[in-house]
């Protein structure tokens, strides 16, 4: 019987955070061992919780299942599940009990079960993307252009910042599947044969995209010889003779194909093309510019490996006082949004992001819907935007 009595206590202590806490509380206290008392609170309390809907409140301690929709509404739990779940049914639902379904859901709170919803689906609705970082400009707006595409899909998207190590990339990678994803999107270079998530994902035909690699499994990719041939003609006909090419160490595989590109590009022009390399960050770039005021044998204008990095280097040449692109010229790769402000504004050469990531999504997706699809690769062309830095 104590239990019994302990019970009710809890209970109404619970029920007078919402009805005047000090005056009930005190009154139960004082009162404990007065079953009849208690009895009397409860009735009245229930009367006054009644008043004020507290069913409502209380919904969000106690989950809401379409079983107390179905009770409140007065109909059967299938036509609760047809009406929230747009089901097609031989039985003619009317727009009348339609809407009242309707109602008592969103009176009640309801949210549809996750884990339901996975088991009749067969999925989770969630998919994941696994990046090196988050805090530069270009993997921001991809993280941000992934999330909102899968959103327009009917999709959750779990982002993995491995901060560029390829255990951490294996490990965000088991992570996700743990999390019963449906797919993946895998921009980090990782994932290669031999390797045991590799092999895994191959053998159980996983959705899974590439974004800017491609190492068996379907891929997107930036083609940069159109972007870096249009940036060595132009620099060509601006009297430029010699280009340099910054890199971050770090990131030799993003590095190489644009590399190759201008080298190619620069060939065919009879340009000289050097390449310096930095570590891949900010200030190694701002470094590198104030290092590079000290020779005077340097190139007259620098294509750099990213937009991040072009805007640390032209901050360490005005340090030096060397200014753009009187002094040097610089170009970025991406095109991203902080090229648009920087001062001055960045010329670079610009990968079709959002493209990317919608044709990533896009293979995913179709994997999801059939296992058996044969791998896509597709190159997207790089275009070269001018601006004020060179």
């Amino acid at each position: 019987m104590s239990t019994i009595f302990f019970l009710i206590y809890m209970f109404l202590n619970m029920l007078s955070t919402y009805l005047k806490p000090e005056i009930i509380r005190n009154r139960i206290n004082n009162t404990f061992d007065n079953i009849a008392y208690i009895r009397y609170y409860i009735r009245k309390l229930i009367g006054q919780a009644k008043s004020i809907n507290l069913q409502s409140t209380l919904s969000i301690d106690m989950a809401v299942t379409i079983r107390d929709i179905a009770r409140r509404v007065g109909v059967t739990k299938a036509t609760v599940s047809l009406v929230l779940t747009g089901g097609k049914s031989s039985v003619r639902i009317s727009d009348t009990t339609r809407n009242k379904v309707l109602e008592a859901a969103k009176a009640l709170n309801y949210f549809p079960s996750f884990h339901a919803r996975a088991l009749v689906k067969g999925r989770t609705f969630t998919l994941g993307l696994v990046i090196g970082e988050i805090h530069s400009p270009y993997y921001s707006e991809l993280a941000s252009l992934a999330m909102e595409e899968a959103e327009s899909q009917g999709y959750h998207m779990l982002v993995s910042v491995t901060r560029w190590s390829v255990e951490k990339e294996l490990e965000c990678l088991d992570m996700l599947l743990r999390r019963r994803v449906d797919g993946i999107l895998f921009a980090t270079a990782a994932l290669r044969p031999g390797v045991r998530q590799f092999d895994y994902l191959q053998e159980q035909k996983f959705p899974i995209a590439h974004l800017g690699f491609s190492t068996g499994f379907s891929s997107v990719r930036s083609d940069w010889e159109p972007g870096m041939d249009q940036a060595a003609e132009y620099l060509q006909g601006k009297g430029h003779r010699r280009i340099g090419f910054l890199v971050g160490s770090d990131f030799e595989l993003v590095g190489d194909e644009r590399r190759i590109a201008l080298e190619a590009s620069c060939a065919k022009r009879g340009l000289a093309c050097e390449v310096v390399r930095c570590s891949p960050t900010i200030e190694a770039a701002r470094l590198a510019g104030a290092q590079m005021t000290r020779s005077n044998d340097r190139p007259s204008a620098v294509i750099v490996q990213s937009d991040h990095l072009a805007i640390g280097l032209i901050r360490g040449l005005h340090d030096q006082a060397v200014h753009v692109p009187d002094g040097i010229s610089i170009i970025g790769c991406d095109g991203t949004r902080d090229g648009e402000s920087s001062i001055p504004s960045l010329t670079t050469i610009a990968q079709d992001l959002r493209r990317q990531v919608r044709e990533s999504v896009e293979i995913v997706l179709q994997m999801i819907a059939n296992r058996e699809m044969p791998r896509k690769d597709i190159l997207i062309p790089t275009k070269l935007i001018v601006r004020d830095s060179a």
